[in-house]
């Protein structure tokens, strides 16, 4: 039975991640740690602890370190399941954009294959009778492998595969998801970091005054998202002078507020929106024009 001092602290990590405010949870984690390292394994509440723990170490994954993300796949893998909107890729991500070799990152993508493929944790939550179900994650990666081959997967397979393969198709929609997510996961891991598609930095391409993003294999145009950036120009040059054009910038004094506004805004936006790239993408061309002056 839990107390009511467990469940307050649980609600408060739950909200924490909702709102994804991660140095709430980096410093719940840190606290609970240490509560934990005080209790006799036999208590009553040892495990709720150690598991609500777990929780919040595989939302802040990034902070920690490379062997922590393995621990994290082979012994709690089922764990992300319990965080709404988790998306492993994307921390995965940040792990692989700190290395600058690409052949390293190759590597690296290779132990997170075999550490799939190793692992048992489950991943359905509904049992099926058949005798020969895939029941962990290294069932799952060898039925993906046995029908896409080892190396990039064809879209239309893919497609084909989450319509009517013969596991998937039998699975209840909690679980399909669960899958599917899986694959989606897996699916990064077998790009090469050296290839157009599997390069996890986005690279911004000035084309004839267009601005686009080659962003993991896909060429985004970011002209739609130009207004934003006025926006922000607006705003940050009526604060410098009011009788200020708002079409034009005088000087290197006034373009180093507008990139100082910018670099304020752009900590707004997650690195992967679209509105992140845009902002991103006028700080290069207002350093690049203010070294030129």
């Amino acid at each position: 039975m839990e107390s009511s001092g467990f469940k307050k602290i649980e609600q408060l990590a739950n909200n924490f991640i909702k709102f994804n405010e991660i140095n709430g949870v980096q410093r719940l984690y840190e606290k609970l740690q240490k509560i934990l390292s005080e209790m006799n394994s036999h208590d009553l509440e040892f495990l709720s602890y150690q598991k609500l723990i777990i929780k919040l170490k595989t939302f802040i994954i990034q902070l920690f370190e490379e062997d922590d993300y393995f621990d994290l796949i082979k012994n709690n893998f089922e764990v992300i399941y319990t965080i709404p909107d988790y998306d492993l890729w994307e921390k995965v991500k940040i792990l692989l954009m700190n290395i600058y070799d690409f052949n390293k990152r190759n590597e690296l993508k290779n132990k997170f294959k075999q550490i799939l493929i190793d692992c048992r944790r489950p991943i359905t939550i509904n049992q099926y009778p058949e005798d020969d179900f895939p029941r962990n994650v290294s069932d799952w990666i060898k039925d993906f492998v046995s029908n896409f081959g080892p190396d990039k997967i064809d879209v239309v397979k893919k497609h084909e595969y989450l319509l009517n393969g013969k596991f998937i198709k039998i699975l209840k929609i909690e679980d399909r998801e669960r899958v599917r997510g899986l694959l989606d996961f897996y699916e990064k891991l077998v790009l090469s970091s050296n290839e157009r598609e599997g390069m996890e930095n986005s690279v911004p391409m000035d084309i004839d005054g267009q601005f686009f993003i080659l962003n993991e294999g896909e060429i985004e145009n970011l002209n739609n998202y130009s207004k934003i950036i006025n926006n922000i120009k607006v705003s940050d040059l009526t604060t410098i002078n009011k009788e200020t054009s708002i079409l034009k910038i005088s000087n290197n004094k006034e373009r180093s507020s507008e990139l100082d506004q910018l670099q304020k805004t752009l900590a707004n936006y997650q690195p992967n929106s679209l509105e992140y790239k845009a902002i991103q993408q006028e700080i290069e061309r207002l350093k690049k024009s203010n070294n030129q002056k």
